[in-house]
Formats: C-alpha cells, structure tokens, sequence
C-alpha cells in the first residue's frame, strides 16, 4: 500500500515554542492590556454617567433619553473595547505558542 505523499509543510515536525519565545510574546501584549483596561474604564465612566441620570418610569423601568452626541460616543466606547478584546484575544493566542502577532 502507498503512502499518500504530503503536502508542502505538512511533513515538517512541529516544533514547540520555547518558554523564552512564550515570555517575550507574552511581554509584548503589555500595552495591548493597559490599552484594553483604560478603555474600559472610560466606557464604565460613560456608562455610569448615562445611566445614572436615568429616572424609574412606571413598572420599574428605566427611562433614558440621549443625545446623539451621547449615543455615539457610548457606542464608540463600547464597540472599542469590544475590538481591543478580540484582538487582544488573538494576540494572546499566538504569543500561547510563541508568536507575535503586529
């Protein structure tokens, strides 16, 4: 019986990262973090800020009316975090097997 014949790259042996290229990748995503954290703040802020000017309407719940202004900076901080985790996400994905992603 043949073997089948592999395809380009596939019969090379895959080589685990060592715990030095991990800890570099790792280290790289220290401003991605800080980045990720201050963001979240600032949309936590927001939010407060939003919804706390809130007042109860009949049958306990909230009624809240914002600007455009409001609006669009709220979701702009909200959707930013939102970005900054799936691509902290995928950073720390590779840096797991000692890659860094730019």
């Amino acid at each position: 019986m043949q073997r089948p014949i592999p395809a380009a790259g596939e019969a090379m042996p895959k080589t685990k990262p060592t715990a030095e290229q991990v800890s570099d990748a790792m280290r790289e995503l220290e401003q991605a973090v800080c980045d990720l954290n201050n963001m979240s703040v600032i949309a936590a802020d927001l939010a407060e800020r939003l919804f706390s000017s809130s007042e109860e309407a009949v049958g306990g719940r909230l009624s809240l009316i914002l600007s455009k202004a409001e609006t669009e900076a709220f979701l702009f901080a909200v959707n930013n975090v939102e970005a900054r985790a799936k691509e902290l996400r995928i950073q720390y994905g590779a840096a797991w097997i000692g890659r860094k992603v730019q």
